[in-house]
């Protein structure tokens, strides 16, 4: 099983999936978080974002979880 991000896997999730069909589809993250309260989030990217000019651009995908259930699917491009 891979690890990390790739587009076609990722667009697969959906809000409601279990922890375990999401790394089924989409692999291991490259990083999570667990909370005591039963929240968590997986974060499958962090890519050089290719479009933007600069070096200081990067891609970031997560998936957020309650009780190993899916609750929101995010992206977002976070530049300097």
């Amino acid at each position: 099983m891979h690890r990390g991000y790739r587009d076609e896997p990722f667009a697969r999730l959906k809000v409601g999936m279990t922890a375990k069909e999401v790394q089924q589809i989409a692999g291991f993250p490259l990083d999570a978080s667990n909370y005591k309260d039963g929240r968590s989030w997986w974060n499958y990217s962090s890519k050089q974002a290719s479009w933007l000019l600069g070096d200081w651009a990067w891609e970031y995908r997560w998936v957020f979880f309650e009780h190993e259930v899916v609750t929101k699917i995010g992206s977002g491009t976070a530049h300097w």
